[in-house]
């Protein structure tokens, strides 16, 4: 053993190669004392002895339990946030009954009710559609509130009038579907929202006679809303094939004179009694909107199909009318094909009457006539 007094070095066992400088013996282990703790860093030499190394094993284990749960927090946020499934007033997909669903902690824990019951929902959807129907975000998944953000009323449901101003044809629907499939904070398609209620209004609406109709009638926002639903039909071409006209208050008059004159004129022997019915042929129910249909040349949409899409929107404004909580009944008359009647209601020669669209608040419920079976009106290719 070698001492250098100068820098404090201790050389135990020379400089040569291969010297073997056993610390202990056959009788049992031998404890080395007195030694200071190396330095721990990049560039350091220094030995480190038993107890630096167990304390650093144990920072190193308190990271990587520190970073696991960190990491599983994460995770669980990010599920909440993109995978709870919140209903928006669906009454298919309310929570148990006594389920605390006001409770912000309630969502992560109601969202595997709320994923079977809309996988059951997708199963219904493939079975009734016929097509393929891949389980995603449906449109009451809502990815934009935060986690502390208290669910929506379940008890609530939008109008049967939303579901019909937002009407999309299926083939619409799906590429809308396979686009945002896989983004998660893009809105998916707006198919099945208020389906519920457009079904049953769609199952039990039935005509109300215009003289089973009174005041008041739709609002001007109301009327607003039912010929923007009334504008967004199947229209090939976007010809605009159709437009409409407003009676209501006095115009109902001066439209029922223009009907009497007309009659009058052309029944010489009619009685005062049978011209005054003329007279009041639109002054039953508040409004009535009449439907102008219009062709236009096209060399691929024939007249046929333009005045199709003007019956579609007359039966637009019929069922907007009804999910509104109004009375609504399609009429025409003689008068609707009278071209002296529509000349003086100001029509164009190439002009026709779809149809009269009668509005009102019901006076008194209506029954419902016989439908036809469909083993009598369906067929299959």
């Amino acid at each position: 053993m070698q001492q250098n007094t100068t820098t404090r070095v201790i050389n135990i066992g020379g400089s040569t190669d291969g010297t073997v400088v056993n610390v202990a013996g056959t009788a049992g282990n031998r404890t080395v004392t007195g030694g200071a703790d190396g330095t721990l860093n990049g560039t350091s030499s220094d030995a480190v002895n038993g107890s630096q190394l167990f304390a650093t094993n144990q920072q190193v284990a308190a990271h990587l339990l520190s970073l696991s749960a960190n990491l599983r927090a994460a995770f669980a946020d990010h599920r909440d946030r993109f995978c709870a499934i919140r209903p928006q007033h669906h009454r298919q997909h309310q929570l148990p009954s006594g389920h605390p669903a006001g409770k912000p902690q309630a969502i992560a824990g109601a969202s595997g009710e709320f994923r079977r019951v809309a996988k059951q929902r997708d199963a219904r959807m493939r079975r009734r559609d016929g097509g393929p129907t891949i389980f995603s975000q449906p449109k009451w998944w809502s990815t934009a509130r935060a986690k502390s953000a208290p669910l929506p009323t379940l008890s609530e449901r939008p109008r049967a009038s939303d579901a019909i101003r937002c009407r999309q044809s299926p083939s619409i629907r799906r590429l809308a579907f396979l686009s945002s499939r896989n983004d998660p904070l893009r809105s998916p398609p707006a198919k099945e929202a208020a389906l519920p209620d457009a079904i049953d209004l769609l199952k039990t609406r039935r005509s109300i006679k215009p003289r089973d109709m009174s005041n008041p009638g739709p609002s001007p926002a109301e009327l607003d809303t039912i010929l923007t639903i009334g504008a967004r039909v199947p229209d090939h071409g976007k010809l605009t094939p159709w437009r409409f006209v407003i009676f209501e208050g006095d115009g109902r008059l001066r439209a029922g004179d223009v009907i009497a004159a007309v009659f009058a004129a052309k029944h010489p022997q009619a009685t005062a009694e049978e011209i005054e019915v003329e007279k009041r042929r639109l002054t039953d129910a508040p409004l009535v909107i009449g439907v102008v249909s219009l062709t236009k040349p096209h060399p691929k949409v024939p007249p046929w199909e333009q005045e199709l899409s003007a019956g579609a929107s007359v039966m637009n404004i019929v069922t907007a009318a009804t999910a509104l909580g109004y009375g609504a009944c399609w009429l025409t008359g003689w008068f609707a094909f009278d071209r002296d009647v529509l000349d003086r209601l100001g029509l164009k020669a190439d002009e026709k009457l779809a149809g009269l669209v009668h509005i009102g608040t019901p006076t008194r419920p209506s029954e419902d006539r016989p439908r036809p079976a469909l083993s009598e009106i369906v067929t299959r290719f």
